[in-house]
């Protein structure tokens, strides 16, 4: 079976979806071409169609912003919603230019190329409930996947006069709630250290946040030592289709610390894998930090039950074998 992915390069977690897709299915044996196109394309996804397939493709999958430029073709579409950014409650993260441009381009072509797809997939069960109440699809659910053998805990030093290692690792947003940190560590004080990325985007200007350190841009090997040389991730987070930071923190054994909204409480336990926060609550996370940081043995028994989860539930090949059935159900194969 021949799979095609045409994807449009967006600096953010639904490029390293179609990577982790891909790599996944071409590890079962099929045959996938991923293929880049550039991001011009999202503003009108009906140029797509001069495009035509590689010769014996059996199915596209695409995202769901430039589905509409491939379902002309009679070859099966099966487009993934990452997530839904015309639900209300994300509308506090967007500028008004954001707004509008959602509202008069996206949601027309979006909402057209998921009428049109043969299959609607999504990675969590909130996304699927946005997608039913946005567009009033039923969306199929599966999981996304992190790579285990790759993100993996490692020794850490156990000595307990260092400074308390936090990891913040998204872009630099309103939504990722990076505006919480500053305060945060501010509370927290010298005892505790935090270091942030810049995600797959740059972010311009300079932000001061206390007793931390801006690691900018991270490849794939120094993002994996990030995590595995932190006690917890915080991730006080407004609103996830999923949450990669979190699931790749889990299989490296940490603790989170993250928002109780959107898709964050499928993949953190309270009070098993880590803390929900109020989102925007400063000292909850705080004293939730705190608590983290005062016992070294929750610490550990957190950090083991979420790598424990991450290697059960988010394996590639779990998800690979879950999209291979949803494509010989579609190719009848």
């Amino acid at each position: 079976m021949k799979i095609w992915i045409p994807s449009i390069k967006t600096g953010s977690g639904s490029d390293v979806y179609m990577i982790r897709l891909a790599e996944s299915l071409r590890n079962l044996g099929l045959t996938v071409e991923l293929q880049w196109f550039p991001h011009v394309f999202e503003f009108c996804p009906l140029l797509l169609r001069a495009i035509k397939p590689p010769a014996d493709t059996d199915l596209i999958f695409v995202n769901s912003w430039t589905a509409i430029g491939f379902t002309q073709h009679k070859i099966p579409v099966v487009t993934c919603v990452h997530h839904c950014v015309h639900d209300p409650d994300y509308r506090p993260f967007k500028s008004t230019a954001q707004a509008i441009y959602h509202r008069l381009l996206i949601f027309p072509y979006e909402k057209a190329g998921l009428q049109a797809a043969t299959q609607v997939v999504v990675g969590s069960e909130f996304t699927q409930r946005k997608v039913q109440e946005c567009f009033n699809i039923k969306a199929q659910l599966i999981t996304y996947s992190v790579d285990s053998e790759k993100f993996h805990p490692i020794q850490k030093d156990k000595n307990n006069k260092r400074p308390f290692k936090l990891l913040f690792i998204g872009n630099q947003s309103k939504r990722k709630g990076f505006y919480l940190l500053a305060d945060i560590m501010q509370q927290l004080g010298e005892q505790y250290t935090l270091n942030y990325t810049s995600g797959l985007r740059t972010l311009e200007g300079e932000t001061h946040i206390p007793y931390a350190q801006a690691l900018g841009k991270l490849s794939d090997k120094q993002l994996i030592a990030a995590y595995q040389q932190a006690d917890a991730l915080l991730f006080p987070t407004r609103y996830e289709g999923f949450g990669y930071a979190v699931a790749e923190a889990m299989a490296c054994g940490l603790p989170v610390i993250s928002s109780d909204c959107s898709s964050l409480p499928e993949l953190v336990e309270e009070g098993q894998g880590g803390f929900l926060c109020p989102p925007d609550s400063v000292d909850d996370f705080v004293a939730k930090i705190q608590q983290l940081e005062s016992s070294t043995a929750l610490c550990e028994q957190m950090g083991a039950y979420n790598r424990d989860k991450a290697v059960s539930t988010y394996q590639p090949k779990r998800m690979g074998l879950a999209y291979i059935q949803l494509f010989k159900q579609l190719c009848h194969v």
